[in-house]
């Protein structure tokens, strides 16, 4: 399962007390694919500010994107957190866990990297929070409606797969033209 949204707001502080800056946007930006999507027993950052208290990682961010003052991610989950997930067990808000090299006196980080998001229940920025991503393969059986969407779900259809018996008549037809006269 694939899940999407809006993560944070750049030149904005969050409830935590600091931010990111417009000049710190390509650091946090380039930091974020590959990091570990978790989710926390108590559903906040516990696990991340304590090592003794071990968060399970449920996927990893596969994209990040600025989309003017906004970075939104998309994270690919594991089946039990998909289930999670669909079952509302797990909440439908993220936040980001980041190392820094120094906090300036307004409060905004230079140098920040992320280390990981976790599913929690208050994320520190407001808004910031997923949604489920549709299957494309799904997406795939419905009629396009413009050249973008065939082009997108192009990508996305199967290929076709032959009834067992087509299979296996053309591997005859194969075997006899190759022992044909001998």
């Amino acid at each position: 399962m694939i899940i999407s949204g809006h993560l944070m707001e750049l030149g904005v502080m969050n409830g935590n007390g600091w931010g990111i800056s417009e000049a710190g946007a390509g650091d946090i930006l380039s930091s974020l694919v590959g990091v570990p999507l978790k989710i926390c027993q108590d559903h906040s950052h516990g696990c991340d500010y304590h090592k003794t208290k071990p968060g399970a990682q449920i996927g990893k961010i596969i994209s990040a994107i600025r989309n003017e003052n906004k970075i939104s991610i998309s994270a690919e989950v594991n089946s039990m957190a998909s289930l999670n997930i669909n079952t509302g067990k797990y909440p439908r808000s993220w936040s980001i866990f980041t190392g820094y090299r120094e906090k300036d006196s307004a409060g905004y980080l230079s140098g920040a990297k992320a280390i990981a998001v976790s599913l929690v229940d208050s994320p520190a920025y407001p808004g910031a929070g997923y949604s489920i991503a549709p299957d494309m393969r799904a997406a795939a059986s419905i009629e396009p409606q413009s050249e973008l969407d065939t082009f997108y779900l192009k990508k996305w259809q199967s290929p076709k797969i032959e009834q067992k018996s087509t299979t296996l008549n053309r591997a005859l037809e194969k075997f006899g033209k190759k022992y044909q006269g001998k």
